[in-house]
Parts: structure tokens; sequence; C-alpha cells
């Protein structure tokens, strides 16, 4: 019984894809993705915070924020207001977020709760009431960015007073993937 089967081997030429245009691309590609994982081990695409401080008025903002943050992990958010010389803050102040830095994450929620809010085009008011004797207020929202945000923001955050800002401050947000 004699056959006649052909064997076909699975393994490629030798020479194939060593040398020429191919190797290149190969090469590069494999150097893009080593330098992706290494920035990813060290901390460079994950989650980094920046504290901005103000001062005018006898007022300090602090907003500790995210400066590098990715879709769909908790981003932390903080504003804190304080007088300069330790005399207490007033019965209620004010924080003013503009909305479209806000409309990125999933609220979890806001502590502690605002007395009020107001929200238009722009911007969103919390306005809170003070302790007696406090002269600081530290506001927390608690949030995750959404999945659906591919690209960073500017913001404004202001403290008004009576009515009147006493204080402001911008910073940016990067969205990495």
């Amino acid at each position: 019984m004699g056959s006649d089967r052909t064997i076909l081997s699975t393994r490629p030429d030798d020479d194939v894809g060593t040398d020429g245009p191919d190797r290149w691309l190969r090469l590069i590609s494999q150097g893009v993705i080593a330098l992706l994982v290494g920035a990813a081990l060290f901390g460079f695409l994950g989650l980094r915070t920046a504290t901005a401080v103000a001062t005018s008025g006898g007022i300090t903002l602090e907003v500790l924020h995210p400066e590098v943050t990715r879709p769909g992990i908790a981003t932390p958010f903080a504003i804190s207001v304080a007088t300069v010389d330790g005399s207490p803050l007033p019965d209620t102040v004010t924080t003013r977020v503009e909305s479209a830095f806000l409309d990125m994450f999933d609220e979890n929620g806001l502590d502690p709760t605002p007395v009020s809010t107001f929200q238009d085009d722009r911007w969103i008011w919390w306005t809170f009431e003070v302790p007696d004797g406090a002269s600081r207020l530290t506001v927390s929202f608690d949030a995750r960015l959404q999945p659906t945000v591919q690209s960073g923001r500017t913001t404004v955050v202001a403290v008004e007073v009576q009515g009147e800002e006493a204080v402001s401050l911008e910073f940016h947000t990067r969205v990495v993937p």
C-alpha cells in the first residue's frame, strides 16, 4: 500500500521577518509596548493628584484635584476654605465649581451636605453652614471618572462670602487611556 501524501511544514522559512521593513516595524512595536508597560509600572499612567492654593481677602482656598487620571477609577477632589489668620469663617460659605468639570464624574457623595445648591449653564454653587468658631471648611467630593471621558478639562473653583467672590483658582486635569 503506497501513499502519495505530501508533508507540509507549518514552520515558516528561517529568513522570513529577519530583515527589512517587517523586522523594523516589529522592533518598534515591541519598543512602544515596553515603554507603555514601564510607564504603567512606575505610575506614570495612573492617578496623580496635586493641590492648587490661592489666597485673597483673608481667605485661603486649597483644592486637592486630579492632575492626571484615567477613566473608571476613583478620583479625589476636595475643596478646603480657611481664614488666613485663624479667625472664624462666616456663618455660610459658598463654593462655585464649573459644571463641565463635575460632569466628568460619577458622583458617589458630597460631604458635608450643602444647605443649598444651584446650577446654571456654567456653574454649580454649593452653600454650606459653618459651625460657630470654625476657621476651616473641607468639602470632599467622592467620585470616579466616568468611563466615557477621554479628555481632560481646565476648570475654575471659587469661594463666595456674602454673595461676593472672595478667592478663585484655576487648574487642569489630564485624562490618559
